[in-house]
């Protein structure tokens, strides 16, 4: 365990080809390392308040769930934005689904803009569930003991 000014190390592209290079195998190649470089540049500077969420637990526990959560932003933000680079994922293409029929082929996407006046129902991430990997990130900022404890565990 790495800390730079008290906040665990960057994940870089190794770390995220060996967590998460079964989901994105046309990405193992080293040419194609950049692409990952830079999708990790973009999610610490999109999620900079995510290095703070586990910042009360146990060093351990910090170290490993801010490193895991920056995992799974990378893997939703590479495989929204380079959908052909992924593998076994499930993905709405950016637009979360609402609902879905089959028989008569009925898709509702839900409105991600932050345009709503009521700010109880606004939710500032629901753009991360567009696949499973945002959902997995999704789900861990919501939980964060930080996060609980800001919102009253009532949100």
């Amino acid at each position: 365990m790495v800390f730079v000014n008290g906040k665990p190390l960057r994940i870089d592209a190794k770390d995220f080809k060996a967590r998460f290079g079964c989901h994105f195998p046309k990405l193992l190649a080293a040419d194609k390392e950049p692409i990952i470089t830079d999708a990790i540049d973009t999610v610490y500077t999109m999620f900079t308040g995510v290095e703070d969420l586990w910042a009360s637990l146990d060093e351990e526990t910090f170290f490993k769930k801010t490193r895991q959560c920056f995992g799974f932003l990378t893997a939703w933000y590479i495989a929204d934005v380079f959908p052909l680079y992924s593998s076994g994922i499930q993905s709405m293409g950016g637009l979360p689904v609402v609902s879905k029929a089959i028989g008569g082929v009925k898709i509702t996407y839900a409105d991600i803009s932050q345009n709503n006046k009521n700010p109880k129902f606004r939710d500032m991430l629901a753009f991360l569930r567009t696949n499973t990997m945002g959902v997995q990130a999704y789900n861990m900022i919501k939980t964060s003991r930080r996060l609980v404890l800001l919102r009253g565990g009532n949100r």
